[in-house]
């Protein structure tokens, strides 16, 4: 299977991908994580809006905050329903 895709297969709903999913990116190889990297950084910066979401494991939130600690395990940017990471 790929490391990384903008064209899953599967229809949204019952028996398939679940709604919205069949148009996620997974990326989980360093060379695909700097390809999308660098077409985030061609896009054109006064048109888009990007939303970022991390998760992190590892931190005790009640003690300390989430930036510098932890361990980020996802990380989740969203930059328009138009937005292909990968060109495709």
């Amino acid at each position: 299977a790929p490391a990384a895709s903008d064209d899953h297969k599967g229809g949204g709903g019952a028996g398939g991908i679940p709604l919205g999913l069949d148009q996620v990116t997974v990326v989980d190889e360093p060379a695909v994580a700097q390809r999308v990297v660098a077409n985030i950084l061609a896009m054109d910066r006064a048109a888009t809006l990007h939303a970022v979401d991390t998760e992190v494991a590892d931190i005790d939130v009640k003690a300390v905050g989430p930036v510098g600690n932890g361990r980020v395990t996802c990380f989740t940017i969203y930059s328009g329903p138009e937005t292909r990471y990968l060109g495709g």
